[in-house]
């Protein structure tokens, strides 16, 4: 909203009475990210129907900012203050060490977090992923036990590394991160729902992910018009009262 008031001088001082070029690309861009929050809102809603969706058409920033609009919506989800991997204060089988030792002990305290958003870069290793085993009873911190209970976002996932999709695969299958140490393995809970984009029309999914993909989401003519009809409208309020519009 500020950067848009900044443009008002700017298009004041053109004095062509026209819409700087500048807001139109803002309202397009805006427009696309409210046009495919609404389309995630499924995949927010039903988690446990929806475990992958796979995006065509949209450009990555879109993406990102949807799937940002979509987490400030008030998506949230219980867990128990200072468990790193999100346990579910309902469900005692699936507690990791920790929240276990503060159940039996009735310690445990419930607080409300935003559903986790993770990314996951192509170049992630093994252990940043999963994480490994510490001290034969600690799983290091990774980015899957991050996403538990939430969302992990993949860019251009034809073009992920096939080990990286196979550590992916493995765990929405089970539902759990399992790390083997030396001497011993550390299993926690870990459910998701994967969502991604392709980096080429012509690109192949690994197929261990392919089969966790539960829905295909397209940019099709009634978006493109959508967006349009939207970024069209900002700029009519946005020429009749720029401050109204921030």
């Amino acid at each position: 909203a500020n950067a848009l008031l900044a443009l008002k001088p700017l298009w004041e001082l053109d004095g062509t009475g026209g819409l700087p070029a500048q807001f139109m690309n803002v309202a397009r861009s805006v427009a696309e990210n409210e046009v495919l929050k609404e389309k995630l809102l499924l995949a927010f809603a039903s988690p446990e129907l929806v475990k992958g969706l796979m995006l065509s058409g949209f450009t990555t920033d879109a993406v990102r900012n949807a799937l940002r609009y979509v987490q400030e919506m008030g998506f949230e989800v219980d867990t128990v203050r200072g468990c790193k991997f999100l346990c579910d204060p309902d469900d005692a089988e699936g507690y990791c060490a920790f929240c276990r030792i503060k159940a039996d002990a009735g310690e445990m305290e419930r607080v409300r977090i935003k559903m986790p958003v993770i990314n996951i870069p192509h170049t992630a290793s093994r252990d940043r992923l999963k994480g490994k085993v510490f001290v034969h009873y600690i799983l290091t911190p990774n980015l899957l036990t991050r996403a538990h209970r939430g969302v992990v976002f993949v860019e251009n996932v034809d073009e992920l590394p096939s080990e990286t999709a196979e550590s992916i695969a493995e765990v929405l299958a089970a539902g759990r991160n399992y790390v083997e140490g030396e001497d011993s393995g550390i299993d926690v809970p870990c459910r998701f729902t994967i969502i991604a984009t392709m980096g080429s029309p012509d690109g192949e999914v690994h197929p261990m992910l392919l089969e966790h993909m539960s829905a295909l989401v397209k940019y099709d003519e009634l978006d493109a018009l959508r967006i349009s009809v939207r970024a069209e409208r900002y700029a009519r309020v946005f020429s009749e009262s720029p401050e109204s519009f921030a």
